[in-house]
């Protein structure tokens, strides 16, 4: 099997149009599309995830005042334990244990938080793992997953000219074509693109 554009086209303007009622009354930077899926964000939800990120890295370094004050999800390597067991361990080993932590999130906190930087909000802006709306392209709308799976084992540079990259690149042009991403607020520097799924 090839890559049914037509298919594929049909299905990612019904995914927009409906992605567009999500989006109304928000401004979007961008649509990418990343192995078999595309994802779309705006800047307002970009904030929202920054914001998100941003309380969970200072609840995940705050400094512990007390052992009666840690949650399950302050525990890391170092604790692992049941109910009874965390009850068993001595007030000496909870001192030990709460220095340790304390040690190492305080120079975390050093660091300051990364959400709150420039680098950091570049890097959740730009990674699509990190946006929260999109919708998959399946085998059954024209998407080539053994194509693709060829493609994700080729060289960087092979992969510019593989057919999954030819393919999505001239999907790029026909949702750009296709006028339907006019249904969206979008910012003055909007883009729309593939990316590689390289791990």
């Amino acid at each position: 099997m090839s890559f049914d554009l037509e298919s594929l086209l049909s299905l990612s303007v019904e995914k927009f149009e409906e992605l567009s009622l999500v989006y109304k009354g928000e401004t979007i930077y961008g649509v990418v599309i990343n192995a078999d899926s595309i994802y779309v964000n705006s800047v307002e939800q970009f904030e929202r995830t920054i914001q998100e990120y941003s309380q969970w890295w200072e609840r995940e370094h705050r400094h512990i005042d007390s052992w009666a004050s840690l949650t399950e999800i302050d525990f890391d390597e170092r604790i692992e334990l049941s109910d009874v067991e965390m009850e068993l361990i001595s007030s000496n080993e909870q001192a030990k244990l709460l220095n340790e932590m304390n040690k190492e999130r305080a120079e975390y906190r050093e660091g300051g938080n990364p959400y709150l930087g420039e680098r950091g909000r570049e890097r959740v802006k730009k990674n699509v793992g990190d946006w929260p709306n999109g919708f998959g392209l399946p085998y059954e709308s024209g998407f080539d997953d053994e194509a693709y799976g060829y493609h994700y084992e080729l060289s960087d540079e092979s992969q510019k000219s593989s057919e999954y990259g030819l393919a999505m690149d001239q999907l790029v042009i026909e949702i750009k074509k296709s006028g339907v991403l006019d249904k969206f607020k979008k910012t003055s520097d909007f883009y729309i693109t593939r990316v590689e799924h390289n791990y």
